[in-house]
């Protein structure tokens, strides 16, 4: 036995239509700069932490110290990407 569900609330015109409804073309920079930065924010542990000493408590060091700068290092650029592009 298939189950097969339809939903049919809302016409593809007027999804369409609510979907350009609020669009704003000038706010498109703003995510894609957003994603760029943390894109080179977040590799920022692959470059810094390629070489580790002290074997598994070492790797669980570094990757801790990775995490945590990475994570500081996007708060502060998404904070400073916001308010340098809306204000």
């Amino acid at each position: 036995m298939s189950l097969v569900l339809q939903v049919d609330f809302l016409a593809h015109a007027d999804f369409i239509e609510g979907l350009q409804l609020e669009f704003n073309p000038s706010m498109l920079p703003m995510p894609l700069l957003k994603l760029f930065i943390c894109y080179v924010v977040g590799h920022h542990p692959l470059l810094s932490r390629l070489f580790y000493a002290g074997g598994a408590l070492g790797v669980g060091k570094a990757s801790t110290t990775s995490f945590v700068w990475t994570s500081v290092a996007i708060i502060v650029m998404n904070s400073f990407v916001t308010n340098l592009l809306l204000t």
